[in-house]
């Protein structure tokens, strides 16, 4: 069972209502943020080149448009399990973020109705979408993204992040028009061991003209020592790491960018301490 809730101020300030024994709540207690060398590079970029609106599709308790928020204009949060909505509603009212606005939807390709498998071990950021039912699913509404954008949001998509549980490419397929009319970055999830034969390609043909790369914070058989060499070298940048065949891993954190001119502005920007 989980301990009761509680209030705690994570990295710069931002708060959050964190419940004990849940995965993202142990990270943000422990690390200041979940992702935090990631949300950190994402943040100074568009702090720097004022971001205008965000879409957060999976924004589970809003780790990543709370603390992402004060660098846009707008944020547009999507999740459809109402449990999680409720969360990030009281995490938002906590750090005064108004202009974050929450829908309790799922997006994908189609409108219609799909099952959610809500992850009761501790992770209900692992939850996922089905066309399949079970015990532990429950059936959620799920809506084209495109739609939502027209319908709801203002302005110019400058972010769109998308971490759905292997749900990527339907949700992707549903904001292609937003994409192609707006060329956000695109930050997602991609598990290429899991997913099937040719699905890159699909994503990919979604993004005409995008770069794709992987932010590394260093080569992976580097030493402890080495590691904080090339941090120290790199003041907390990442290395963008051109993607062009997935191998079979995730990439937890997928950058694609419009054109390169992008990847070198957001190359060139320091995160902040």
């Amino acid at each position: 069972m989980p301990g009761a809730p509680f209030v705690h101020s994570a990295r710069h300030g931002v708060a959050f209502e964190l419940v004990p024994g849940e995965y993202i709540d142990q990270m943000i207690f422990v690390e200041g943020i979940f992702e935090r060398r990631f949300l950190d590079a994402l943040y100074a970029y568009f702090a720097r080149y004022r971001g205008d609106v965000m879409l957060d599709v999976g924004c589970n308790i809003g780790n990543h448009s709370c603390y992402l928020a004060r660098a846009f204009r707008a944020v547009h949060a999507f999740d459809p399990n109402p449990a999680i909505i409720d969360r990030i509603r009281r995490n938002l009212k906590l750090n005064g973020l108004a202009h974050v606005t929450t829908h309790n939807v799922g997006l994908g390709s189609a409108q219609g109705m799909l099952y959610l498998h809500i992850n009761r071990e501790g992770n209900l950021g692992g939850s996922y979408l089905s066309d399949s039912p079970g015990d532990d699913a429950v059936s959620v509404p799920v809506t084209v993204g495109d739609d939502c954008v027209r319908e709801a949001v203002s302005g110019k998509v400058d972010l769109l992040k998308i971490d759905v549980e292997g749900h990527e490419l339907p949700a992707l397929q549903g904001l292609a028009r937003t994409i192609e009319q707006h060329r956000p970055i695109v930050a997602f999830e991609f598990h290429a061991h899991q997913r099937p034969a040719g699905e890159w390609r699909d994503v990919i043909a979604l993004m005409p003209g995008y770069v794709f790369t992987e932010p590394c914070y260093a080569p992976h058989d580097a030493s402890v020592l080495r590691k904080l060499r090339w941090h120290l070298e790199r003041c907390g940048r990442p290395a963008l790491e051109r993607i062009l065949r997935p191998q079979p891993r995730s990439y937890h954190n997928v950058l694609a960018f419009p054109d390169e001119a992008a990847v070198a502005r957001f190359d060139a920007v320091h995160p902040r301490p």
